[in-house]
């Protein structure tokens, strides 16, 4: 017994000096300051590599550019204080072997272009001139689950959590990481690591291409250039909607990164399967021959579409070049089942038409990707990419018609089978040239350059009735589309003053060669349309101070239409509805006007863009009433398409636990169709001027809490409120709409799994969605019962694997 004891006296006594050995640690407290100024320099990283290159420990300096920094007594390596501005400082160890408090001074970066840096909680805010540089801190990062969570709190980025989809100058962004496409580094954008960002960049694409730079560009930079030695994500959706009864395992997803130094070798595959399930309902009138006939349709379609693609690559990061090469493809099937029943009747006719059409599509894409990005700490940037796809489609239909005619009281029947056959082989290129050039701390010009090509060399079309071919139906087609765009841009900087100036020269190329059977022989009808273009662009900012800022745009852009918009041929195919193009097509201009204002502050964002947008010949497709049961789709020129109105964004943060977001587009619409009346006595249709103003909006609000603030992983929920206003169109508007969403989520394994469960639409099973027609004789209501607009329960998850590389698998924050 004594030695017993005597064995766990000696064992504890051990055990608690090998601790007290190994918690031994050296601390560095102290305060970062500017080497000018001596002002204290906030938010500064100061993290410690090891001789693996691999990050040991990382702090953030608070407010007053305080920090304290702990690491093992052992660790050999350099210490680095950086900041946005300033030059990155490195010290050996060495120099630090004692516990002490030490001033790190850092020089600001007199090459970088003119910045104003704005210093809050949040981040700090650098205004270059074609840019705004967000430098996100460790406050912002504690409150955040995921990016999504940081980019909502940027003024003018809206993001729709439920589906991740994100929205930034009136349209979808290009999101970046480290200069290189998200979407194949990144795929899914949780996987970026928050306390990896170093900063994050809103750019106005029109300030670097000129045009009307819808949807801008957000480039996330990271801190670390060297990712896990390796790691690997897997994320699963799935899905039951309360209408179809249907369980949908809509996605699998998986990555896997491996880092060979200096190679990032990644692979990502994802699997899809959407199901639907819908039903429309359209009740109306139709006059034509100056005869009224009532019309009813049901049109219920099933639609199953798996979709698999896979794409694997390598990535070449450094402090000044990166490098990204990708192949990939794309294998999609889509199985389209409808079942129509129509009926158009009056006094004396009685006309029902019974319809299943089967729909086969088979598509497969390979593509390869390059892109090479070199930036100096001038603000010299150099950017190169090019992109090859080639498509092999394939699609086949068959459908089976029954008719019944009451007139003159005789009935009659008849049925009309047929089938078609269509392969379509494309390949589309892509290159993209882009050069900044600083001319000094306030200036800088850029040139760009740009090519893109769609070919079309094999579309042939066969069509069978009765399994028998017919020949007058037969297409094929050989088409090209190339677009050439060259542009300078300039920027200047005068005290609160930005001025940003573009031109781009743009040559559209449409070149195709139609085949069609005219009494049995071949007839090539060809198409060749060059459309050169001049597109000038000016941007105008003022910074009222340091968080406030009024921008102000003018863009003239141009649009052409698709080959197959200027073909003048009619094609009878479809019997219930002919395609025809139209020789007389003009292209597309369209002068916008916009003007913008920022906030920025700790826990407010505001942006409000006002626009102004209008062209006098925007291309619409028209469904012309050819008789009560058949219709003419045809390109035309719409005679004036004007829109003035605004885009909010507010994000404001009531509590570290409770924060809530609003975006609302607001617009007045009007629309002119004086051509139509003329176009429509052509074919004897009954039409009266086409003038419609609208307002209508578009409004999101999102409220979002956690439970616990302090406690990571503990749950929290949303709710979106979501408002969609009577929308107007040149045929007529759609009817308001409204519906809200809640979700749940929680962490679970120190961040590495995240589990949401959400109820969508959930207003939708009890409120209907509908519009309203009305031109060319034609006056009806559409209800739509469709499976994404229905109540559905949703399961989203995520985990991530293999949490550390090469050491830093110690890292402390």
């Amino acid at each position: 017994m004594k030695k017993i004891i005597v064995f766990n006296i000696l064992f504890y006594f051990i055990l608690n000096c090998s601790l007290q050995v190994y918690s031994q640690e050296i601390s560095i407290s102290g305060q970062v300051v500017d080497s000018l100024t001596n002002e204290n320099v906030p938010y500064a990283c100061i993290y410690i590599k090891n001789q693996k290159d691999s990050i040991v420990t990382m702090k953030y300096a608070n407010e007053r550019g305080v920090f304290v920094l702990s690491y093992p007594t052992k660790t050999e390596g350099n210490l680095y204080v950086s900041m946005m501005g300033y030059k990155e400082m490195k010290n050996n160890l060495t120099l630090y072997n004692k516990n002490q408090k030490i001033i790190f001074k850092l020089t600001p970066n007199v090459n970088v272009i003119d910045e104003v840096i704005v210093k809050s909680k949040a981040y700090n805010v650098t205004k270059k001139i074609d840019r705004t540089v967000y430098t996100i801190t460790e406050d912002k990062i504690k409150n955040a689950n995921d990016i999504y969570d940081i980019l909502k709190t940027l003024p003018g980025v809206v993001v729709d959590e439920q589906n991740k989809t994100i929205r930034f100058k009136g349209g979808q962004p290009d999101v970046l990481v480290d200069n290189m496409p998200a979407n194949f580094l990144y795929p899914k954008l949780e996987m970026l690591k928050l306390d990896q960002i170093e900063n994050i960049e809103l750019i106005d694409r029109s300030s670097l291409y000129g045009g009307e730079g819808a949807g801008g560009i957000i480039n996330v930079k990271m801190r670390r250039k060297e990712p896990y030695a390796l790691s690997a994500y897997y994320s699963n959706e799935t899905s039951y909607t309360i209408k179809d009864k249907q369980l949908n395992l809509e996605e699998n997803f998986f990555n896997v990164n491996y880092f060979l130094s200096p190679f990032l070798l990644f692979n990502n595959f994802d699997s899809k399967i959407e199901n639907e399930i819908n039903t429309t309902n359209v009740n109306g009138t139709l006059l034509n021959n100056n005869i009224l006939f009532d019309k009813k349709n049901e049109l219920n379609s099933n639609i199953y579409k798996p979709v698999t693609y896979d794409n694997f690559g390598v990535f070449i990061p450094s402090q000044n070049v990166n490098f990204l090469l990708v192949y990939g493809y794309e294998n999609a099937k889509k199985n389209k089942e409808n079942i129509t029943n129509e009926q158009i009747l009056n006094t004396n006719y009685n006309y029902k038409l019974s319809e299943i059409k089967n729909d086969i599509k088979n598509s497969r894409a390979n593509y390869f990707l390059s892109k090479l990005f070199f930036s100096t700490e001038k603000g010299h940037e150099l950017s190169l990419s090019y992109t090859y796809a080639k498509y092999k489609n394939s699609t086949n239909i068959d459908a089976n018609q029954k008719y019944n005619t009451f007139q003159n009281n005789i009935n009659s029947d008849s049925s009309y089978n047929y089938s078609s056959e269509q392969i379509a082989n494309s390949s589309i290129k892509y290159f993209d040239f882009y050069y900044n050039q600083p001319l000094n701390k306030t200036s800088r010009i850029n040139v760009h350059a740009s090519y893109s090509s769609q070919n079309y060399p094999e579309n042939i079309y066969k069509y069978y009735i009765s399994d028998i071919e017919y020949y007058p139906f037969y297409k094929a087609s050989d088409t090209k589309f190339s677009k050439t765009v060259a542009g300078i841009s300039y920027g200047k900087k005068i005290k609160r003053f930005k001025i940003d100036g573009t031109l781009n020269y743009e040559y559209s190329l449409i070149a195709a060669n139609f085949t069609r059977k005219i009494n049995q022989s071949d007839t090539i009808i060809s198409v060749d349309l060059k459309t050169p273009f001049y597109s000038p662009s000016l941007r105008l900012s003022y910074s009222i101070n340091k968080l406030n800022e009024l921008n102000l745009g003018y863009s003239y852009t141009n649009k052409v239409g698709s080959p197959e918009d200027y073909l003048n041929y009619t094609d009878k195919q479809n019997p219930q509805l002919w395609q025809t193009g139209n020789s007389n097509l003009k292209s597309e201009f369209y002068n916008k006007i916009y003007s913008s204002y920022k906030l920025t502050k700790d826990s407010l964002n505001f942006s409000l863009e006002l626009f102004y947008k209008k062209t006098n010949n925007g291309i619409t497709y028209i469904n012309y009433p050819v008789t009560p049961e058949v219709f003419l789709y045809r390109p035309e020129n719409i005679a004036m398409n004007e829109q003035i109105g605004s885009d909010i964004s507010f994000w404001y943060q009531i509590s570290k636990r409770l924060n809530i977001n609003f975006n609302s587009i607001i617009s007045h619409s009007t629309y002119k169709a004086d051509e139509l009346k003329e176009i429509a006595q052509i074919y004897n249709i009954t039409s009266e001027k086409i003038i419609r103003k609208q307002f209508g909006t578009v409004s999101i609000m999102g409220i979002q809490y956690k439970f616990n603030y302090k406690k990571a992983g503990n749950p929290g929920f949303g709710i979106w409120l979501n408002y969609y206003s009577k929308e107007i169109s040149y045929t007529g508007f759609n009817y308001p709409f409204f519906d809200f969403d809640f979700a749940i989520s929680k962490r679970f394994f120190k961040d590495k799994f995240f589990i949401n469960f959400s109820i969508e639409n959930i207003l939708g099973n009890f409120i209907e969605k509908k519009s309203y027609e009305d031109y060319l004789g034609i006056k009806s209501n559409t209800i739509n019962y469709l499976t994404e607009n229905t109540m559905a329960f949703r399961v989203y998850l995520y985990y991530i694997f293999k949490d550390g590389d090469r050491g830093s698998k110690d890292i402390k924050y």
